[in-house]
Order: structure tokens, then sequence, then C-alpha cells
């Protein structure tokens, strides 16, 4: 990773294929085919766009664990700063996705929302998001301690319950293929409770409250 006012390796990835989604998303809108065909594929684009990045704030600690046994090891600050940032892209590309599925398909009804489900789970999982969204914002996350922001950042995992409704009972999402994400991300979840290897070669790693500054 890069120190000093250069920007970190991941977080360059991480926006970076955030602003590639953008462009990939307006290319798929924009381009010449089909309206209605486009517009599903947009939404999926998207849609499952944000879960990904869901995903990777919440199972990169739990990988990170598994990788200690194989002697792979992430420095604290380094592994929250990604889950920071993919957690941010979780939030962005969710409301890209809101974007463009309530100028496309639902036509700018907003009163859909509220009578149909699946949207109003994805409504919530989008409130919870873009709050977390806001908690990340780095001015913030140095006003408040550690202590407060671990919880805080727990409610992604509720966020990600709301989604999976969402996807159940979306008509854009295979059912069969969210059942299997969602049971595969289940696995590697259950990998947090695996206890962190330790290791006498390794320098001791910082402390929770020193590595929320280095995020900062």
């Amino acid at each position: 990773m890069s120190t000093g006012d250069k920007i970190p390796v991941d977080e360059a990835l991480v926006f970076g294929t955030l602003v590639g989604l953008a462009g990939w998303c307006a290319w798929e809108y924009w381009a010449p085919g089909y309206y209605i065909d486009q517009t599903i594929w947009v939404c999926q684009i998207s849609g499952y766009s944000s879960l990904g990045f869901l995903a990777l704030s919440l199972l990169f600690g739990p990988v990170l664990r598994v990788g200690s046994w194989l002697n792979v090891r992430v420095g604290f600050a380094a592994s929250a700063r990604f889950a920071r940032n993919t957690g941010i892209a979780a939030g962005l590309a969710a409301l890209l996705h809101t974007v463009i599925v309530l100028t496309t398909y639902l036509e700018d009804n907003w009163y859909a929302v509220l009578n149909w489900p699946y949207l109003q789970s994805g409504g919530l999982a989008l409130a919870i998001m873009v709050l977390l969204l806001i908690g990340s914002i780095k001015q913030l996350m140095s006003l408040a301690r550690w202590q407060l922001w671990k919880p805080f950042f727990r409610l992604s995992s509720i966020a990600a319950l709301f989604v999976l409704h969402h996807m159940l009972y979306s008509p854009f999402a295979s059912r069969r293929w969210t059942i299997g994400l969602y049971s595969a991300a289940l696995v590697i979840w259950l990998l947090r409770f695996l206890p962190v290897r330790a290791s006498i070669d390794s320098p001791p790693v910082a402390t929770p409250e020193v590595a929320a500054k280095s995020v900062t």
C-alpha cells in the first residue's frame, strides 16, 4: 500500500471500478438495441454490482482469517480501509441502481415502492447503505470512536438481508442464483469465527484505535 498523500492501490481499484461501472451502464443504456432488454440489463448490472461491493465489504474479514492460516496477512488498517471503501462503493452503486430503476423501469413512479414488498425491502437496504455511506465520511469517522463505528458498520449485514428479500422477489433476478450466491456468502461469513493464527515472525498488530486513525 502506498503512503503519504498518494491514493492507496486498493482505494484506486475500488473507485476506478465504480467509475467504470457507471460508464458501462451509460454505454449499455444508450447503445443501439431493443429498449426493454437494455433497461433490464442495466438494472441487473447496477444491482449486482452493488451486491458485489457489499459482499466484499462484509466477507473480506473472514477471508483474511483463512489467509492467516496460509501465512497471508494484511495489516489491520489496510483491511479496515478496504472494508470501508467497498462499503462506500456499495452505497454509491445502490444509489445508481435506484436512479436507473426509477427513471427507466418504474418511469418515475415513486408510488410503486409503496405497492411492491420487494421494492420496499430494496428501499430499506438503500437507506441503510446511504446511512453507512454518510457515516464513512473521513471527517465523521475522525469524530467517532472506533468502538462506536465498528457496531455501526454491522448494519451492513441487515442491509444484506433486505437485499436478499429484494432479489428473491425481483422479476429481474434469478432466484436460483440468488440462493446459491447467498449460501456461498453465508459459508464464507461463518469463517469469521475461525481463530486468527498467530505468527511469531509477524510484527505487532496495531490496535483498532490506531488502525482507525490510519483509515481516516
